[in-house]
């Protein structure tokens, strides 16, 4: 197999969430006691003006999060299955903590998108306290934990490290074989052919040597 895509495609929706969690935090925070903390916050990342539109810009890229976690997931898959047939099932620490990474980012899936519904025909997109907490436990804390999985499977247990590279080099060894065989080919060289052919050059049968000698 050539390089592994899914850490590729993985990134782009693991920022995204936690960027949604961050904004769904901050607007909650500024329709509760804690606003003149948030507004604070905000004031000094000068981004006081996007204040009105928290809500919003946090529904969006709860959207953009659902569109990039499609390929995330669907190369996940593809990469998953071979390992299961490698292990010979989920029992191995390795195919047990690529379980855990899936089983999490499904869950961040299903959780980003019970919020991106429930908000859907809200005034504004607000957030409210329920989506709040879907977004910190499956948003935050179930994302890290998701990215500490990957991290995992990479550094700990070497998934992907190198694969690009030993099949380049096996691909390479299997055009060289072709390449040997059809010039063996061309000069008639295959096989015992090369015993058969310098038999006849010489006037000698294969089964008929030892009386040649003779």
């Amino acid at each position: 197999m050539p390089n592994p895509t899914h850490p590729a495609t993985a990134h782009i929706p693991l920022t995204l969430t936690l960027l949604t969690t961050t904004l769904d935090l901050l607007s909650y925070t500024l329709s509760t006691r804690f606003s003149p903390l948030a507004s604070t916050l905000l004031s000094l990342l000068s981004l006081s003006d996007l204040t009105p539109h928290l809500s919003l810009l946090s529904y969006h890229t709860t959207r953009l999060f659902l569109l990039f976690s499609l390929p995330a997931i669907l190369t996940g898959i593809l990469e998953f299955h071979p390992l299961i047939d490698k292990e010979g099932g989920v029992k191995s620490r390795k195919a047990k903590t690529v379980a855990k990474h899936a089983l999490l980012s499904y869950a961040n899936v299903i959780g980003m998108g019970w919020n991106w519904w429930v908000r859907g025909g809200r005034e504004g997109r607000e957030v409210k306290g329920a989506e709040v907490v879907v977004s910190l436990v499956v948003g935050g804390v179930g994302a890290l934990a998701m990215a500490h999985l990957g991290g995992r499977l990479v550094y700990e247990f070497g998934m992907g490290v190198g694969r690009g590279r030993s099949w380049k080099r096996r691909e390479l060894m299997s055009k060289a074989g072709g390449v040997r065989e059809n010039g063996a080919k061309e000069n008639g060289a295959t096989g015992n052919g090369v015993k058969e052919n310098w038999g006849k050059e010489n006037g000698i049968k294969e089964n008929g040597l030892a009386e040649k000698m003779e």
